[in-house]
């Protein structure tokens, strides 16, 4: 299954993995050292299709770029000041993102408890809505659970590991 991108923006020139390329920040050969990234406006429920940084998460999310999408949706967790439910939904999808990480390293049990804890958020932040931020959470979700059960039969890690879902987005308001 292949995705639409939602933004125009390029993509880093590796998906990081620690212990498999340069750190992209810290390390001087890594693809975001010493860039600045200024802290981008609050996400709005209603007004999501004008987030870039928001798009652009997703972006990266669907094609695997799982540390740089935690990054880029970082920025708007800290932009909505790390609660509420706009907070709540960023960190979820953060969590996703870390679940991604762990699931290119192989790490199983780890894939797991950042999508448990993924859904905790998702289902506290979004409870009651097929749409927010243009996200239809209940198939995320489901596909989230879905990727669990699947976890659960697996004994030994399988680095490199992609996600089997993509972060489906509806172009509606809200």
């Amino acid at each position: 299954m292949k995705t639409t991108r939602l933004t125009n923006r390029s993509f880093p020139p590796y998906s990081y993995v620690p212990g498999h390329a340069p750190h992209p920040i810290s390390d001087p050969a890594g693809h975001m050292h010493g860039l600045q990234h200024p802290t981008p406006p609050p996400l709005e429920p209603v007004r999501w299709l004008e987030s870039q940084e928001y798009l652009f998460g997703i972006d990266l999310f669907n094609h695997g770029y799982y540390w740089e999408a935690h990054e880029a949706w970082e920025s708007l967790w800290h932009a909505a000041n790390r609660q509420g439910n706009i907070a709540d939904f960023i960190k979820g999808l953060i969590k996703l993102a870390a679940a991604g990480v762990k699931a290119r390293e192989g790490n199983t049990r780890g894939v797991n408890r950042h999508i448990q804890r993924s859904l905790e958020l998702l289902r506290h932040a979004c409870a009651d809505q097929r749409l927010f931020c243009g996200i239809a959470i209940n198939e995320l979700i489901q596909s989230c659970t879905s990727t669990l059960q699947a976890m659960h039969e697996i004994h030994m890690p399988q680095p490199g590991l992609i996600l089997p879902f993509f972060i489906q987005v509806e172009n509606q308001s809200n």
